[in-house]
């Protein structure tokens, strides 16, 4: 028989702290006998930090999937609207948290992990856009590179030389200033000789330019976005086509700006249906916004999405291992259909780029 050790009952307690035979202390609780002290088994206190980390887990994942799921709820503040930024990520929550209840829960606990299975399924299902499918059929024809250039931050040098290497049909640049302005064009008059464009002063963010290897004209304007946003007609070889350059402002600033502008770049789409067109730039917006989705809806589509890219996170590249959120798009109507997207890092600035291939359907 073990060795054990025994002491005297000190009152009626029958949890007394013991010095076991090695000179430790340790909680310990009576035998049947009344005088062998046995060691206590560790208590629910671990088992309980594991369930309280998937309930928030839990909280964590239904915030951005309810916001995204119901995207009227986004305009009634920012801070609901910038919740569903992070609908995607908020699958690894919900998977973390069926997990744990799988594990740690016990009988009634289990319904507990099938509601967590269940909003992991949602979840998914909502953000399916993403995962990646075969693009459609057809040789490409235009390609479009958009780019925002951090209030005129970015590297030009680095800039021209990605533009040489995708070689790009038109460009779109927001955030463009009138300090760099004039050194892109030098540095593009060789590629990209046509130009039109309305600069901001340094370190704004208001400013917008097309480039383009074709001959281009300014047709239409929005009235009410709080950024340039404008659209030309382009001349190539194989016909004419409208392409709008962007930029639509954030909801960290309302709901009701972020709002606006959506309107007003759908109001400019709107008009210029009866052709090719293209809608690039920085739209401060993912696929789960109310504002995307009402651009979307003017008749518009998404590159990324339509080409089955998958997911193309476009922001922040400055002091972040990878961008998080895509917020930089490419859309086109009926008359388009995108054939690839990809997006390349430019130094300087904190939204990578995002580079188009689009077919003539």
């Amino acid at each position: 028989m073990p060795e054990q050790v025994r002491h005297d009952v000190v009152g009626a307690r029958d949890d007394v702290v013991a010095v076991g035979h090695d000179g430790g202390w340790g909680r310990g609780i009576l035998d049947d006998v009344g005088s062998t002290v046995r060691r206590r088994k560790p208590g629910p206190k671990r088992h309980s930090v594991w369930l309280a980390t998937a309930w928030i887990a839990v909280a964590v994942g239904f915030v951005p999937l309810a916001s995204a799921m119901l995207p009227s709820l986004q305009a009634l503040h920012r801070v609901i609207a910038l919740a569903a930024t992070f609908a995607p990520h908020a699958v690894f929550a919900w998977l973390y948290a069926t997990l744990v209840l799988v594990i740690a829960a016990h009988r009634k606990g289990k319904l507990l992990a099938l509601i967590a299975a269940l909003g992991l399924v949602v979840n998914v299902l909502t953000v399916s856009h993403y995962l990646p499918h075969a693009a459609p059929e057809g040789k490409a024809s235009i390609r479009v590179f958009s780019s925002n250039l951090f209030y005129g931050q970015a590297d030009i040098a680095a800039l021209a030389e990605q533009l040489d290497t995708a070689k790009p049909d038109v460009v779109v640049f927001t955030e463009i200033t009138k300090r760099d302005y004039p050194a892109i064009e030098e540095a593009l008059q060789k590629t990209l000789p046509y130009h039109a464009g309305y600069p901001a002063e340094a370190y704004s963010v208001a400013g917008a330019a097309i480039f383009s290897k074709y001959p281009l004209d300014i047709i239409d304007t929005t009235e009410s976005a709080a950024y340039e946003c404008f659209a030309v007609a382009v001349s190539d070889p194989d016909g004419r086509f409208v392409l709008a350059g962007v930029h639509a402002s954030s909801p960290v600033y309302g709901t009701d700006r972020w709002l606006t502008d959506a309107s007003a770049i759908s109001a400019m789409a709107g008009r210029q249906m009866g052709g090719p067109l293209v809608v690039a730039g920085d739209f401060n917006a993912t696929l789960e916004h109310l504002s995307l989705r009402r651009i979307l809806a003017a008749g518009l589509t998404d590159a990324a999405d339509e080409s089955g890219t998958g997911w193309l996170p476009t922001w922040p590249t400055l002091d972040w291992p990878a961008p998080l959120i895509g917020i930089d798009h490419v859309l086109t109507n009926r008359y388009l259909a995108a054939k690839s997207v990809y997006a390349v890092n430019i130094k300087g600035t904190d939204h990578a780029a995002v580079v188009a291939d689009l077919i003539r359907v």
